[in-house]
């Protein structure tokens, strides 16, 4: 079983967090960061994304990332304890089967009509997207690679757009 969350304290700062986990190995599905986590669509396509890229789906929809699947959870009173990697990836070591049912590519693609995929569209306000992109073709700085490169990169554009410069 899958469990869909979404996050809006962030929206008035433009950002709506959307997430999925298993629910018996607790393995991230999808967390996902936009401007939008209201419109269904959205959520669907993460949802036709996540189950394109396991290839398959929860077996039961109306029940229904790397380092932090990875880490070791603490066994309790009715959930089984494990690295969520090897819950997800393995589960009969751990009594239980594999829920993920085979999906066929053309049902998912059919589905995909239905959705809004978020790769295209910017995470801000156009705007504010487009004045980045001019600073950083200006002052030659490429896109992040990491979370540290991003976090350097938000701290210089928005030293940018207060003072007028960017500090190299």
């Amino acid at each position: 079983m899958w469990h869909i969350d979404s996050y809006d304290k962030l929206s008035p700062y433009g950002i709506c967090i959307n997430g999925c986990i298993d629910g018996f190995s607790r393995k991230i599905i999808w967390l996902e960061a936009a401007k939008n986590n209201s419109d269904p669509r959205v959520i669907a396509g993460y949802f036709v994304e996540a189950c394109r890229k396991l290839k398959g789906r929860p077996e039961d929809l109306l029940e229904t990332k790397k380092v932090w699947n990875a880490h070791r959870i603490q066994p309790s009173r009715y959930v089984a304890g494990g690295r969520p990697s090897i819950l997800y990836s393995v589960p009969e070591i751990y009594n239980t089967r594999n829920y993920l049912c085979e999906v066929e590519l053309d049902r998912l693609e059919a589905c995909s009509i239905e959705c809004t995929f978020m790769d295209n569209m910017p995470l801000c306000d156009e705007e504010v997207n487009e004045l980045g992109l001019m600073y950083m073709e200006e002052y030659g700085l490429a896109l992040p690679v990491d979370a540290y490169e991003a976090s350097n990169l938000y701290f210089r554009l928005r030293n940018q757009t207060r003072s007028g410069y960017v500090a190299c």
